[in-house]
């Protein structure tokens, strides 16, 4: 009988456990999803730079690579001081 109660209590530890983890799990990814999908402005400027990131593979002389590596290195500076104020 001890120890079919020990196990009982066992288990609902574990679930209790568990449940509090999902919990904090789901409060934690709502909090950072809202704070990505915030600003509208700022995830438009991602895809931008994104988009300019992918066609850096298609510049055609090294001059237009060199000119789109300095256009998206600023742009992702940009963004990051921009994010930083959401933050």
């Amino acid at each position: 009988m001890e120890t079919i109660i020990a196990s009982a209590i066992a288990v609902l530890g574990t679930l209790l456990g568990s449940g509090i983890t999902l919990a904090f799990q789901q409060r934690t990814a709502d909090r950072s999803h809202q704070m990505l999908s915030a600003d509208e402005t700022l995830g438009q400027a991602a895809e931008v730079i994104l988009a300019d990131v992918t066609a850096l593979s298609k510049a055609a002389s090294r001059s237009e690579l060199d000119e789109r590596r300095v256009q998206t290195r600023d742009g992702i500076s940009a963004l990051v001081r921009a994010a930083k104020g959401h933050l």
